[in-house]
């Protein structure tokens, strides 16, 4: 597993935010967990507000899946789950949408194919690749980036996605 790397001048994603354990009442890539459920309040609302916030969208083809690790994380099995898009500046039309700024950063670019989505890629990420690497983690953070290449849960198999990494050289 060999990512590309991408550098990012800063990003600012307008979308939905869920705080907990996501696998509390459904495990794996379910739409009946709570990051199922996110994409499942975003993705309807993003339709309906469509011709109002398309002119704020910088790819609309582009969605993200933050997973943010927190202090507590590795304790609980807590953290945040974001959902969204890419925007030029926030807007304020919508007291229903959440905003993360993310910082100037290198990532590493994983892409996967079929099963490889779901399978243990987090472990061959951080278990293997990067700590075989010159680079170490530059924030407890994680993006999934979907675009036209992922066909949905049920045709996960015939699907690829991104997977991006926040990394800066070691020590």
């Amino acid at each position: 597993m060999h990512p590309d790397f991408i550098q990012s001048p800063g990003m600012i994603l307008a979308g939905f935010s869920f705080f907990g354990n996501p696998f509390h009442n459904a495990a794996g890539w379910s739409v009946e967990n709570e990051i199922g459920r996110l994409w499942k309040r975003f993705i309807p609302f993003l339709q309906e507000q469509a011709e109002l916030l398309a002119p704020y969208i910088i790819q609309p083809d582009y969605y993200y899946e933050l997973h943010i690790e927190t202090f507590e994380t590795a304790k609980t099995g807590e953290y945040e789950v974001f959902v969204g898009c890419e925007v030029n500046q926030p807007v304020s039309l919508w007291p229903q949408i959440s905003y993360k700024y993310l910082p100037p950063s290198t990532y590493a670019c994983f892409t996967l194919k079929g099963k490889e989505i779901t399978g243990d890629w987090s472990a061959l990420i951080f278990e293997g690749w990067l700590k075989q690497s010159e680079f170490e983690s530059a924030f407890p953070l994680v993006i999934e980036r979907y675009d036209s290449r992922y066909l949905g849960v049920e045709q996960v198999e015939q699907s690829e996605l991104d997977v991006l990494v926040p990394v800066k050289l070691r020590g």
